[in-house]
């Protein structure tokens, strides 16, 4: 893996409570399509591909206790995942679930940042890819962002954990304040408190999704039997963007020019 990749988001799945069931709707919301393969822990693995380019991944929850729902995971790249779970709880987290082998494609492992949100770390047993994972493209992933309760709490942690360098901005006064970490001077992900209208929800990650448009993103997903969770609201300067939950209960953001 290049240097250039560590610390970086790089990977998003859903785990859920019926891949297959989800599967059926992303490819409705999105220009995805499935390419299975047997899944290490059993069951199938649902690669997303946008074309040629595999996107993300999707696989149902055989482990107990079940999930209550579907979820959208946010993973970072790593060099030395045993080196680095083990200092996310020097540095005040949580190990969920150690560092496991995953086949031939590499390792994984689940820790819990200070205020409750869930992340992964992944380590690759092959080199440095040849495209990039985020891109503005229509059907990829193009971001992620922490929601967090405490952001001073939450911001100390992955800056200790990844040497993230955080850079925060005021991009609207009717908007609160946005957090980017960088990487080497590079953008990874971004860091937003929760507001009050977002209602009582715990501390978590929301990856972003690249379309052409945020509002026709909004009308595929109702059609295929999610909901509105945000309407397309728009951030000077960046673009717009629109939430959604799909049938099973996961949250993603989608995002536009």
């Amino acid at each position: 893996m290049a240097n250039s990749e560590i610390g970086m988001f790089g990977w998003c799945d859903l785990l859920s409570t019926d891949a297959k069931g989800a599967v059926g709707f992303y490819t409705k919301v999105f220009s995805w399509t499935s390419e299975n393969v047997p899944s290490p822990s059993g069951g199938t693995y649902h690669f997303m591909k946008l074309g040629n380019k595999t996107v993300g991944g999707m696989v149902t929850q055989h482990k107990t206790p079940a999930i209550k729902h579907s979820i959208w995971q946010s993973y970072f790249l790593v060099e030395d995942i045993k080196l680095v779970a083990a200092k996310a709880e020097k540095v005040g987290g949580k190990v969920v679930d150690a560092p496991y082998e995953i086949g031939e494609f590499g390792y994984s492992a689940m820790i819990q940042d200070p205020t409750g949100a869930n992340f992964n770390l992944w380590q690759s047993k092959a080199g440095p890819r040849a495209e990039k994972y985020c891109e503005e493209k229509a059907g990829s992933f193009c971001w992620t962002e922490l929601l967090t309760k405490n952001t001073d709490v939450a911001g100390k942690f992955y800056c200790d954990l990844f040497d993230w360098t955080p850079e925060t901005m005021k991009v609207a006064d009717h908007l609160p304040p946005y957090t980017i970490f960088k990487k080497d001077g590079i953008p990874s992900c971004g860091m937003l408190a929760i507001q009050k209208e977002m209602g009582d929800i715990p501390s978590h990650w929301l990856p972003y999704v690249f379309v052409d448009n945020c509002d026709d993103t909004l009308h595929k997903a109702r059609q295929a039997g999610g909901h509105e969770v945000m309407p397309t609201t728009e951030i000077p300067t960046i673009g717009k963007f629109a939430v959604f939950k799909d049938t099973q209960g996961a949250v993603l953001a989608c995002m536009s020019k």
